[in-house]
């Protein structure tokens, strides 16, 4: 539906997590020609340009890759994951 925005999907996984400390996911895609769409994205998650309480996803987007982290902000999750994810990406 939105490949003509973002690029095509090549592939996708999630990751759950439900826990006393995290709960929430991570979706990890990747596209065939490299991720189009970063001035869209945060519309179609956040509805505005920045996360908000309701949706704080957060998402890092680099090359092929997209990484999209749907916990509350703040979440140990989020950053543990970034970083590793970051690192691999370089």
């Amino acid at each position: 539906m939105y490949g003509a925005l973002i690029g095509k999907l090549k592939s996708k996984q999630i990751q759950n997590f439900d826990s006393k400390k995290a709960k929430g996911c991570i979706m990890y895609f990747e596209f065939e020609d490299g991720f189009k769409g970063d001035g869209f994205l945060g519309g179609l998650l956040w509805g505005g340009d920045k996360p908000t309480k309701e949706h704080p996803e957060e998402y890092y987007a680099k090359g092929n890759f997209l990484i999209i982290w749907s916990f509350k902000k703040g979440s140990v999750v989020t950053t543990i994951s970034k970083d590793k994810i970051k690192a691999a990406l370089k």
